[in-house]
Formats: C-alpha cells, structure tokens, sequence
C-alpha cells in the first residue's frame, strides 16, 4: 500500500504537473527534496509518463471517436502494431470478452473516420465494429486529481 504522503503529492501533481514543487511543498508540508525523490522513485511504474493534454480541435482535428473493433483472434497482434502506429489514433486499449479493441482516434471529417473503418476492414477481418462520436468533453482525467476525493 502506497503511504498517505506519497499519494497526497502525486495528486497535486495529477491536478497540475506544471506547478512548481516548491508549491505541492507548501501545500503539503513535505520538503521539496522529499517531493523531488518521491517522484524520480514513482517514475516508470506509477507515473508513466509527463504529458499534455490538448484541445485538437484548435489544431484542426475538431472530430474526436470513440471505435469498438471485434477482429479476428489470429490478427490480434498485427492489428495491435497497425493501431499502434496510426496516425490518427490517440489511444488503443484491448477488451473483453472477444479479441475487441476501443480506439480513441482524432480526424478533421466524419468521411476520416469512414476512411479509417474501410482501411480496417481491408486489413483484417472485422467481426464487428461501432463508433461513438463526441460532442462535449465533460471530464477528462479527473481520477485522483482533487485532495477531497483521497478521503473517500
């Protein structure tokens, strides 16, 4: 079990990984030495990786989807590497039941996604597949990111 400090100070930095850590040092009264070991000691395994969130849409990528994919289990790897490398996709997990993935891909048009489907469907063998598009972000990384919800 991870002790009270240590989870205490990777959700300040969950609410804002920009903040000083002379700031989560005021707020928590840990030292910012203590802090700075803490994070290096949690790199790797619980902190995966720094990273920004964006607003796409102000790139020019206004259509955000949601994909569910059931392949062929034979495939499985080689659809993994092919999502893996598309340029389009954000975020690729593996569910169950069934050899299924759900996708979080970025385009500029509906007709991508369409595009983005009928390459699919050339490349493997598709069992079924379902699209969910978002219209309004309401939360996004909120786990773990306010002091209030540690005491629950």
């Amino acid at each position: 079990m991870m002790k009270t400090n240590d989870i205490q100070v990777l959700t300040y930095l969950r609410e804002d990984a920009m903040q000083p850590l002379v700031k989560i040092s005021k707020k928590t009264g840990i030292p910012v030495t203590t802090i700075y070991d803490k994070l290096r000691r949690h790199e790797g395994r619980i902190i995966k990786k720094y990273t920004s969130l964006m607003n796409f849409s102000e790139f020019g990528f206004p259509v955000t989807a949601f994909l569910i994919v059931r392949g062929d289990k034979q495939q499985e790897d080689e659809m993994k590497a092919y999502l893996r490398r598309h340029p389009n996709v954000n975020s690729v997990y593996k569910t169950e039941p069934f050899t299924s993935f759900m996708i979080e891909a970025i385009f500029q048009r509906v007709y991508d996604v369409v595009k983005f489907f009928e390459e699919l469907e050339h490349r493997f063998k598709i069992y079924e597949k379902k699209e969910l598009y978002v219209t309004e972000e309401v939360a996004r990384e909120k786990f773990m990111t306010e002091q209030a919800a540690l005491a629950v």
